[in-house]
């Protein structure tokens, strides 16, 4: 049996994959709010892992400087500045900020660090925050 020309097994798949799209453009402009606090959106397996490499490169040429290597605030700049730069490593840091948090001061700076946004795209700023969440991991 068909109706306008499709049959009832097609309309469903029809229906089935129009809802799937709906409800993932909904759920990407979802805000994060129904996550909890701090929830900390990695992706899967081998995505994750490039992506924490890509962050791990920006975080070299533009992050080492002041926030060393290990992201503990101790690169060979931060002895001059007024005021040391986050441990981005440290499990307090790491709990009571967000990635949305970390996606702003990135954008936007944070006296005496500068804003990247004109610099970094968003992936690439996603890479350094996924970058940051994998140096408090290691440092657990």
């Amino acid at each position: 049996m068909s109706y306008r020309g499709r049959s009832w097994k097609k309309r469903v798949v029809l229906a089935s994959g129009t809802a799937i799209l709906v409800l993932s453009a909904v759920l990407a402009d979802a805000p994060s709010a129904l996550a909890g606090p701090p929830v900390h959106r990695l992706l899967p397996g081998a995505m994750r892992s490039v992506q924490e490499g890509e962050g791990k490169k920006v975080f070299e040429s533009l992050c080492v400087t002041c926030h060393g290597s290990k992201g503990r605030g101790d690169g060979p700049a931060a002895r001059d500045m007024p005021k040391k730069p986050a441990s981005l490593a440290d499990s307090t840091f790491q709990a009571t900020r967000t990635d949305q948090q970390l996606v702003a001061v990135i954008k936007a700076g944070k006296p005496p660090m500068l804003s990247f946004e004109d610099q970094l795209s968003p992936a690439q700023i996603k890479a350094v925050v996924a970058y940051i969440r994998l140096l408090g991991r290691r440092t657990q």
